[in-house]
């Protein structure tokens, strides 16, 4: 009898096990998710706050799926090193320095600066090494926030087309640009003319947050790894409308009718039925 042992048994188990000990914080609204269904954004912030519990039993974890989340996240790796030695100095962000026993703490520059700074030449112990951290961006009046993928300055950037400008005269909130990631399946890459609505929501939080008017999206094909590149510049009126949404929903989480009770948004989707539905943890208290 051979010998044999079950690798793909052991990293599922593994995937799991990583999935159920999502860190996430849920006590503020993400950029990223916007769009999606409000209730269950407000049953993750109860949840963070510790209003509900959910049973482990409630949640459906698919290692599939957590693989598809990790491969994005790599992809946010991969092109943050494209970036970052296609021109010099035009990746902005935070850097920390890979020397972990020169310091007492972890050394990270660009934190003194809301858009970061470039990649430092060499750490002030001598290291060279470092890793790139996304910009987080915090709004505690809407209690929007995210990270962004990265932010480039377009002055450092190879044949630049700066228009009326120079690189020495061009306004702040023009001279960098929002960029964000994202991998497709084959079928819809096919398809896709423009960013996708939900995405579209996500940039344009990211421009209020940041302050900044232009966005770019890379779409890569999960099959070929062909790429679509999209310029999205910011729409006050859809923040405006987007901005409303979040007042609404932020006056309904920390406000009780009057039996003392949450009052929580409609429902997404109309049927519990629905793919989406039956893979939310929070179905249970939901559709009860």
């Amino acid at each position: 009898m051979s010998i044999n042992i079950n690798i793909i048994k052991a990293v599922d188990c593994y995937l799991t096990t990583k999935a159920k000990g999502n860190d996430r914080d849920f006590s503020y609204f993400h950029a990223s998710s916007w769009d999606n269904c409000h209730r269950q954004t407000a049953y993750a912030y109860y949840e963070a706050k510790g209003i509900i519990t959910i049973n482990d039993l409630a949640i459906k974890i698919s290692p599939q799926l957590e693989r598809i989340f990790d491969n994005g996240h790599y992809l946010h790796y991969r092109y943050g090193s494209y970036l970052e030695k296609a021109c010099k100095n035009a990746l902005w962000g935070q850097w920390k320095c890979l020397n972990l026993s020169g310091h007492s703490k972890p050394m990270v520059y660009g934190l003194d600066s809301k858009l970061g700074c470039p990649k430092p030449d060499q750490c002030e112990c001598g290291c060279t090494e470092f890793q790139y951290v996304e910009i987080g961006f915090r709004d505690e009046e809407l209690w929007w926030g995210g990270h962004v993928d990265g932010i480039i300055d377009i002055t450092k950037w190879a044949n630049a087309d700066l228009g009326e400008y120079t690189a020495e005269n061009i306004p702040r909130e023009e001279r960098f640009f929002v960029i964000d990631f994202k991998s497709m399946n084959p079928f819809s890459f096919k398809d896709l003319k423009k960013p996708k609505p939900e995405h579209l929501t996500q940039m344009q939080i990211y421009l209020y947050l940041s302050g900044l008017k232009y966005g770019k999206f890379l779409y890569e094909n999960k099959g070929d790894q062909s790429v679509k590149e999209y310029l999205v510049e910011k729409d006050d009126a859809v923040i405006a409308i987007k901005r409303e949404e979040a007042v609404i929903l932020k006056h309904r989480l920390t406000h009780t009718n009057s039996v003392g009770k949450h009052v929580l948004p409609p429902r997404g989707y109309d049927s519990k039925g629905c793919t989406t539905c039956l893979q939310c943890k929070y179905r249970g208290h939901c559709w009860t």
